[in-house]
């Protein structure tokens, strides 16, 4: 028998370091990080590289480490979106997690799910790491990650325990996917929201709301800021180099902002320009039961998504005011409202102070649900007018004034669909240019939709009422 306190000889002793160190990348992103292989973006060298982490990045993945949710506002080509990849690849194979990846477009939403399949196929092949492929799905041992493009729907019926959504400010339907993975994150999940802002936005859009929001502490997550110069080797020089490529500030200012205020600077083709935070984001002045008046509009919005909005008229020394006090939304894919869902909506204000008239859409569908509303719960229930132009005017014209107020509750999906709701544009047939038209993009815009309703349907009551205009000295009806 061996005396068990004599070591054994040398070469009975096997550690296995392979295993060891699958094990540390595993438990750490820091110790995985050193077997991360990525393409370099050099364009002379575009090679596979191992990935160094940047100083930023390592203090940003610790933090991602400890599940903390953010909202990241970067700048352009600093390696974010790459460290993000990185981590979804950790989390899938290290931990068994499920991914979301919500990109602008499909297009996007393949080339970032290549991205993760080329850094887990570059993991030491003694590791065993084995993935799956099956279309917009990547499985990893019991872990996946799933992109999707920024659909209407995407996303509905999925749980994961990462949420990322990536280039968030150029997400057309980013609204509609968060409240569809909202509850995926309100059970526990991670959330990490990250883009360069739009210049062509500015202060406005979606995104702009989650970061506004995040750094108030109107929503759980963490503000993030990543300057131009988070990346190491830039300096004043080249800084001064990169904005002579640029000919508007406001895109320059975007892409590699100094201060997140320098982010959100342009409004380029906005049919609502003027509507502001800081202007239009208030409590309400007077309770409901003190307005003058009350209304209520409805926008089914083809069936789905659906907007009911409640907003009252009350009186200051300045004249009379229009503040929203309510908005009962659903988004695409989780099917339209129906008469009951709405009647009930709408009778608990009703039953609080009465309305004095209900704004119903207009198009087919419209005069059943306005007559349920009428003869099933008692509301005064009529069509409303469909003068896009003259409306479109009139909410203009509320906004630039500061006519019209929202309640901080409802703001952020109006400001989402401020910031998204765009003249069309049209080329030139000879010149090929680009120009804006008078006619806004077919957009989501169902809460703009029934407020314009509104706003018509309170214009014509009072100028009915009164025979004259009131609040403006405009008379819409030319």
């Amino acid at each position: 028998m061996r005396d068990p306190y004599v070591m054994p000889p040398m070469g009975e002793v096997r550690i296995d370091i392979d295993a060891a160190r699958r094990a540390l990348a595993r438990q750490s992103l820091r110790d995985y990080a050193q077997y991360v292989v990525i393409r370099s973006d050099d364009p002379l060298h575009p090679a596979p590289t191992a990935m160094v982490p940047y100083p930023y990045q390592v203090e940003l993945g610790e933090r991602w480490e400890q599940r903390e949710s953010m909202v990241v506002l970067k700048a352009r080509q600093i390696g974010a979106s790459v460290w993000l990849r990185a981590y979804a690849a950790w989390r899938a194979w290290a931990h068994g997690w499920a991914v979301g990846y919500y990109s602008r477009g499909q297009a996007e939403a393949i080339a970032w799910l290549d991205g993760v399949e080329a850094i887990l196929r570059e993991l030491p092949a003694s590791w065993g790491v084995r993935t799956r492929r099956r279309g917009e799905l990547l499985e990893v041992g019991e872990g996946s990650v799933r992109a999707h493009p920024s659909t209407a729907s995407a996303g509905i019926g999925y749980t994961y325990q990462l949420v990322i959504a990536d280039e968030a400010a150029h997400h057309e339907y980013g609204a509609a996917n968060y409240d569809n993975y909202a509850p995926t994150l309100s059970a526990g999940g991670q959330y990490i929201c990250l883009s360069t802002a739009d210049p062509a936005l500015g202060p406005a859009g979606w995104f702009h709301g989650m970061w506004q929001q995040a750094s108030d502490g109107t929503l759980p997550y963490s503000a993030v800021f990543l300057p131009w110069s988070s990346r190491p080797g830039r300096d004043a020089a080249w800084y001064a180099a990169e904005r002579a490529r640029y000919q508007e500030e406001r895109a320059f200012s975007a892409n590699y902002p100094t201060r997140p205020s320098d982010a959100f600077l342009g409004r380029e083709g906005l049919v609502y320009p003027m509507a502001d935070e800081a202007r239009h984001c208030r409590p309400a002045p007077v309770p409901w039961e003190a307005c003058e008046a009350r209304y209520y509009s409805t926008d089914l919005g083809g069936g789905d998504p659906t907007a009911v909005l409640t907003a009252g008229v009350y009186r200051t020394v300045a004249g009379p005011r229009v503040h929203v006090y309510g908005c009962l939304y659903q988004p695409a894919g989780r099917g339209p409202l129906d008469v009951s869902e709405i009647g009930t909506y709408l009778t608990g204000w009703h039953s609080r102070a009465r309305f004095r008239m209900g704004a119903n859409d207009p198009a087919p569908g419209g005069g059943t649900v306005a007559a349920s509303l009428g003869g099933l719960f008692g509301l005064p229930a009529q069509l409303a007018r469909n003068r896009r132009a003259e409306g479109i005017e009139l909410v203009q014209q509320y906004l630039s004034e500061g006519w019209i107020t929202f309640e901080p509750d409802v703001w952020a999906g109006f400001a989402a669909e401020f910031g998204g709701y765009r003249w069309a544009t049209r080329a030139d047939p000879h010149s090929r240019e680009r120009y804006d038209t008078s006619t806004p993009v077919d957009h989501h815009g169902d809460r703009l939709d029934a407020l314009r309703y509104a706003l018509m349907a309170m214009y014509y009551d009072q100028l009915n009422r009164s025979g004259r205009a009131p609040f403006t000295a405009v008379d819409l009806r030319r």
